[in-house]
């Protein structure tokens, strides 16, 4: 009787995390073509980091108007486009490399 409840459980939890990973796949697009779609954003950060005048993370992610998590995106972005870009403990900035 034990074998046939977890077969009978097992669709449900594959099912679960199909679920789960779906979710997990579009919220990854979703971020990706709003990263595209944000060229603005990403010219900003580019033309305050290569002033050295971005600040720190915070103050960044702040002034431009987005969230902690989605300025990395950004940068993350940035340096896939081939852009180096580092932050700079000692001018706490990004800086163009």
């Amino acid at each position: 009787m034990q074998v046939i409840s977890h077969i009978l459980t097992f669709p449900r939890v594959t099912f679960s995390l199909f679920a789960e990973l779906n979710s997990v796949v579009l919220n990854q697009i979703t971020d990706e073509m709003n990263i595209t779609q944000n060229h603005e954003l990403i010219e900003i950060v580019i033309k305050l980091a290569d002033r050295k005048a971005t600040g720190n993370p915070s103050e960044l992610s702040d002034k431009i108007g987005v969230s902690q998590r989605n300025l990395y995106r950004i940068i993350d972005y940035i340096k896939d486009l081939d852009i180096a870009i580092s932050y700079s403990r000692t001018l706490q900035s990004y800086v163009l490399e």
